[in-house]
Order: structure tokens, then C-alpha cells, then sequence
């Protein structure tokens, strides 16, 4: 912004600027709805009556000592907000040299201001996990479990889709998506050998991918982070949703790491956060009720990028005597 108040803009730049917006305009004129905005827009701001019928021409003679006037007279770099979405901890630091005042503010989900993790030396990373553990059930009861068969209801984009996830221990795992009767997506890891078959085709999974299927199999993940391979970090407390929750970054045996939120009170967990192709997913773990013994969510909200969606449980079964052909894939 500085640059643009005291270099004229190199003539390149000026002219992709201006093939750009001639671009998006003609686009837009396409879009029946397009000429009853051009007449609002005339209204609501005191246009010109002939603004966007000239509009292309007037894009056209713009110069570079026009940016450079109108830079001086509307930008003001002092007073920048600059906004960054992503992993706040990982990036503090980075926006914190942007600042003048070294100033930054974080922000949640929902915009509300919050503040980072704080420090504390009561309690372990292990600890917090065995909290966790005992808070659900506890870890000799939670040996006993066998199967769980999951049934949800998720809202996505209007569309109303049934999963079913079976599981059996130690490792075995069975996801299926409908939508209505048919079959839309099958997930199947039967502690070996994992494929995935969806509208795309059959793909059998390998390496990094077959690992992350591994790794996702365990009824209750928790079990898995005390054990070999797996590493476990407390960064502190930070307040989720007005609960204030010991923060856990959890490396997996892929190299994969995931954040996960474990509230101080009850010691269960209410967040995690994970690395998708598509950006982190934020999942929100919701309504824990008691099902034969153990605790469990009745309900998940998640977040990948611009898609949100509501998973609502519908059923929960324990050990119902599941056969290893389930899983043959």
C-alpha cells in the first residue's frame, strides 16, 4: 500500500487489472439478475445515470498516476486490519511483525475475541488423556468393549444423509454413507487391507492413506495415545465455547497431528481439529449422554473450509457380537 502511495504501478500490472475487470464485467451480464442491481446500485449511491454504460470505457483510461492519487487519498496503511485464518498458534507470531504495536488479536469460529492457551504445570499430557479416558467410562471398562455400531443423521447442503459406522477391536472399521436406500460411499479397514468405493470408483488404499485408516479404527482413539509411536503435548488451557479446556497437540505414528480440546471440569472432550486435503476440519463434540455404561456424544458440528454440517446420533450399539466378514473387503 506505501508502494502504491510513492511508485506508480508498473504498466503490466495495471493493464492485468484492467483485462480482469473488463473480464468479470462482461461476465457478469450474463446473470439476468445483474441489470436490476446495476439500477439499484445507480439508486442507493447517487451514480451517474450512465455509470455502467460507460463503465468499461472509464476502467480503460485509467493511468497509473490515477492509482497512484487515489492511493494517496483512501489508503491508509497505519490503520490496516490485517486477517489470517488458520492454526493461531502456528501463525501468532508471523502477524505479530505485521503489527506496528506487535498487537494481535485472536478470534474464534464465531467471532468471538479469545485468548491463547495458557501455561500451566498441574497436570501432564498424560494425565489429561487418563482423565478423559475415566470420564467416559474408564480404561478397564472401556477393555470390555468389542463392536460399536454408530447411526447418525447429517444435514449437508439440504441433503439429509444416513451414516452407519461399524467397529470392531482392535482395529476394524466399516463406514457407510446413504442417502435413502442406496449406498453413496464405503469405508472399510478390516485391520489389514483398506478401500474406499465411492461414485469415483474402487480405490484400495496404500501408504500415508492406508495408515490414516489405521489409525482412525480404534472405538475410542484416546486408548492409542499413551502407547508407542504416538506423542502427546499439553500447551495449556484456552476457553472453547466458555469452557475452559486443556489444549493437547496429538502426533500420530503417519506424522499426522491433530489439536484436541478436553474440557477442565468434566475432562471430556469437546473439539478437535484436523488436516484435510480441503483445509483444517473443526469438530465440535456435543451432548454427551450415558449409552450402556459409557459416555458418548448424541451430536457433532463440523467445519471444512466454507462447508459446515449438523451430524445428529441416532443410535448407539454395544457389543452386539459383530462377525469379522463384515469387514471383508
Amino acid at each position: 500500500m506505501e508502494r502504491m502511495q510513492t511508485e506508480l504501478v508498473p504498466a503490466e500490472d495495471l493493464e492485468l487489472i484492467k483485462n480482469m475487470m473488463t473480464g468479470s464485467f462482461s461476465r457478469s451480464l450474463e446473470d439476468p439478475q445483474t441489470i436490476a442491481n446495476f439500477a439499484l446500485n445507480i439508486e442507493r449511491y447517487d451514480l451517474p445515470a450512465d455509470y455502467y454504460r460507460t463503465y468499461l470505457e472509464k476502467v480503460a483510461a485509467v493511468t497509473a498516476e490515477d492509482v497512484m492519487a487515489m492511493a494517496k487519498e483512501y489508503l491508509n496503511p497505519e490503520q490496516a486490519i490485517i486477517l489470517a485464518v488458520g492454526e493461531a498458534d502456528k501463525i501468532e507470531e508471523v502477524m505479530r511483525g505485521f503489527s506496528p504495536a506487535s498487537e494481535v488479536t485472536r478470534y474464534d469460529y464465531y467471532g468471538h475475541e479469545v485468548s491463547g492457551a495458557v501455561a500451566v504445570s498441574d497436570i501432564t499430557a498424560e494425565e489429561v488423556i487418563e482423565r478423559y479416558l475415566n470420564a467416559i467410562g474408564g480404561p478397564e471398562a472401556i477393555e470390555t468393549i468389542q463392536d460399536v455400531t454408530t447411526t447418525a443423521t447429517a444435514a449437508i447442503q439440504g441433503m439429509e444423509l444416513k451414516m452407519v459406522t461399524r467397529q470392531k477391536a482392535p482395529n476394524k472399521l466399516l463406514v457407510e454413507t446413504m442417502m435413502g436406500n442406496n449406498v453413496v460411499s464405503k469405508q472399510v479397514f478390516d485391520g489389514a487391507k483398506g478401500k474406499v468405493t465411492s461414485p469415483m470408483g474402487e480405490q484400495e488404499l496404500e501408504g500415508e492413506m492406508l495408515e490414516q485408516m489405521k489409525e482412525g479404527s480404534a472405538i475410542i482413539a484416546e486408548t492409542n495415545f499413551l502407547k508407542e509411536g504416538y506423542s502427546i503435548e499439553l500447551q495449556g488451557v484456552e476457553t472453547i465455547d466458555n469452557r475452559e479446556c486443556y489444549k493437547i497437540i496429538v502426533t500420530r505414528p503417519s506424522g499426522n497431528e491433530s489439536t484436541a480440546y478436553y474440557a477442565v471440569a468434566d475432562g471430556l472432550k469437546y473439539r478437535e481439529v484436523s488436516s484435510t486435503p480441503q483445509g483444517n476440519m473443526v469438530t465440535n463434540i456435543k451432548d454427551y449422554k450415558e449409552v450402556e455404561g459409557f459416555m458418548f456424544p448424541q451430536a457433532i458440528s463440523q467445519s471444512v473450509g466454507p462447508q459446515n454440517f449438523e451430524v445428529t446420533i441416532d443410535s448407539i450399539e454395544i457389543n452386539t457380537g459383530m462377525e469379522d466378514a463384515v469387514f471383508e473387503n
